[in-house]
């Protein structure tokens, strides 16, 4: 440009036939994408920046869609249950819990699918979580649902209580 900025353009040529099927020409179309570009560049941006403001929590989060399949899940959350990224994205949440508690909770949100209600959503609970080995440790869980989007999504707070409970059981020993 002749102010010295730069753009981004995309192009496309295609050529152009005479009767005896020569090309003669060749016709384009140019279109300038900076600032699709730079809505790129943003949203990336803030991608970057939400991972790392979730990254530096101190408790565990995961988020999971509506049918309870995890899509988000902080480096803390994945440090607590013992999991990778790549194995625990898409899986559903009753992987983080022992056999005797997917019942209630495959219950719970099937009603809350129906209703739009759930007894645990904004409150404090205490329960058992299972991590990838297969060891169950008591946990605190503070549950939300928002609406975005793609759907409503289920944000959990939980803070592994495995230390806590410990350091409890010394007290009342001495």
């Amino acid at each position: 440009r002749p102010d010295g900025t730069q753009r981004w353009i995309r192009d496309r040529a295609f050529p152009v036939r005479n009767a005896e099927g020569r090309i003669y020409r060749v016709a384009g179309i140019a279109e300038d994408i900076t600032e699709s570009r730079q809505n790129e560049r943003d949203l990336q941006d803030a991608r970057s920046e939400l991972a790392a403001i979730l990254n530096a929590a101190g408790e565990a989060i995961i988020a999971a869609d509506i049918e309870g399949s995890i899509c988000l899940a902080n480096q803390a959350a994945l440090k607590m249950w013992g999991w990778r990224s790549e194995e625990l994205l898409g899986k559903p949440l009753s992987v983080l819990m022992p056999e005797g508690s997917r019942k209630a909770h495959l219950e719970g949100m099937s009603r809350y699918r129906r209703s739009r209600r759930s007894a645990m959503l904004g409150k404090r609970i205490e329960l058992v979580g299972l991590r990838k080995s297969g060891e169950e440790f008591p946990m605190e869980l503070f549950v939300s649902a928002t609406e975005v989007a793609s759907g409503t999504l289920f944000i959990a707070a939980c803070r592994d209580l495995t230390e806590t409970r410990r350091i409890e059981g010394q007290l009342r020993e001495s």
